[in-house]
């Protein structure tokens, strides 16, 4: 019994150590940590991919301007097509 009353002592005595060191969490450090979690170029380079509402269309812009389409299909099948 001692020994546990001890122990929480002991651990009541550290995390008070700790709580006090850790830096205080103003308006500046959460606009920094928003800052640091909004996404880097190369990982948006997914929204530079453009998007047709229909196959037709598809078909059309990827003729324009001479790029490969991809057909997504909910069943897990991507068919490319490719138009010169």
């Amino acid at each position: 019994m001692r020994r546990l009353l001890l122990m929480l002592v002991a651990f009541g005595a550290l995390s008070a150590v700790v709580r006090a060191e850790e830096p205080r969490r103003d308006s500046a450090w959460v606009n920094g940590r928003i800052d640091a979690w909004q996404p880097k170029p190369v990982e948006k380079a997914f929204d530079r991919m453009g998007w047709a509402s229909d196959v037709r269309q598809a078909l059309r812009l990827g003729q324009e301007y001479h790029r490969t389409g991809l057909l997504f299909t909910y069943d897990g099948a991507i068919l490319p097509f490719y138009r010169s």
